[in-house]
């Protein structure tokens, strides 16, 4: 058998790959949390329902029964039903596909344009980098909530509109934290 000590051995190599793979680090701390696989599952298990809404959805959730308004919870209606008869848990199902649409593609948009901004203020410097970081902290100064539903205002009532408007809102937390970078 060879010693361990020897460079290129067999156990020398174990050793190198564990230590060269940060990721299996966080993956172990990860791992340990229990409220965090908790959390993990939860998150994942919501997304598969939103994904499958359509096919486990009992009701469409635009149809109005108005022999049943305001039902209450029940094994016909697992979370009752709304003023106009419709089945809230089928709503919830196909808002949720909605819901993370939205969330899933301003981020996206607010990354990406948010991250350039920063890297193009950090690169040129001097006096461009003052005037990006400015409008920037201009933006930060004002509630990310106000903000949103003003530009969702101008802008108009639309899925696209309320994306980008939540994307513009989200961009100056990218452009500091890459122009920190």
């Amino acid at each position: 058998p060879m010693p361990s000590s020897i460079p290129g051995s067999v156990s020398d190599m174990a050793t190198v790959t564990q230590v060269h793979r940060p990721g299996a680090k966080v993956l172990r701390r990860f791992r340990r949390n229990g409220l965090a696989v908790f959390g993990l599952i939860l998150v994942v298990v919501f997304v598969l329902l939103a994904i499958a809404a359509p096919w486990i959805a009992p009701y469409s959730p635009k149809t109005i029964s108005y022999t049943a308004i305001l039902n209450a919870p029940s094994a016909e209606h697992l979370f009752g039903t709304d003023d106009l008869g419709r089945d809230v848990f089928s709503r919830t199902l196909v808002g949720a596909r909605v819901s993370l649409g939205i969330g899933f593609f301003s981020v996206l948009i607010a990354a990406a344009v948010g991250t350039l901004v920063g890297i193009v203020s950090g690169y040129l410097g001097g006096w461009v980098d003052e005037v990006i970081m400015r409008i920037v902290d201009a933006m930060m100064a004002l509630p990310f909530l106000v903000l949103a539903i003003v530009l969702s205002a101008v802008l108009g009532a639309s899925l696209q509109n309320t994306v980008l408007a939540i994307s513009i809102v989200s961009i100056p937390a990218f452009a500091r934290i890459s122009r920190g970078e």
